[in-house]
């Protein structure tokens, strides 16, 4: 039946032990039909993540003068975006690891670097810093947005990046 069926198992032969429960019928397949499971998801935003230096021993620094591991997003999209409600990680078991701030913007066709150093107490209106460190050569970076749960938008799995080298897309 379409609500299931209700059997009753027992655990061992003459054991008085059973257990009681429902079968239900896998959802039926739908070729030539419309998806019985369809629905609708918001747009994705035309922001990703372009390029990531886990070891920087010779580049950019931030305004305390750090060498610090960053991440670089991009704005392909012709409007700004507001950064409220993106999620900064170096893990898929926690998506939301580190939060942009509510008032944080990415204009259109902007690159915004974002420190990955640990020290989220540095970050001012100008420079964020997220509340993780990448992992100097091998590591994982995530960007993910909360729509109804978080969702990845993008992310980087790195392996083997030698010292000031970036990798990216």
């Amino acid at each position: 039946s379409t609500n299931g069926t209700n059997i009753t198992v027992r655990a061992l032969a003459g054991s008085g032990l059973t257990l009681q429960t429902t079968i239900r019928p896998p959802a039926p397949s739908s070729p030539g039909a419309s998806n019985s499971m369809a629905g609708l998801l918001s747009p994705y935003p035309p922001l990703w993540l372009n390029e990531v230096q886990p070891e920087n021993v010779s580049g950019i620094t931030d305004t305390a003068g750090d060498l610090d591991p960053w991440v670089e997003l991009h704005n392909s999209g012709p409007d700004p975006i507001s950064l409220g409600g993106f999620y900064l990680s170096d893990n898929y078991t926690n998506l939301t690891q580190w939060a942009f701030p509510s008032n944080a913007l990415i204009h259109p066709g902007e690159f915004l670097v974002v420190w990955a150093d640990g020290e989220p107490g540095e970050s001012t209106e100008g420079e964020l810093h997220a509340s993780f460190r990448l992992n100097p050569t091998n590591g994982i970076v995530v960007l993910s947005q909360l729509a109804g749960g978080a969702r990845i938008l993008d992310y980087f799995n790195y392996h083997g990046v030698p010292a000031n080298s970036t990798y990216g897309a």
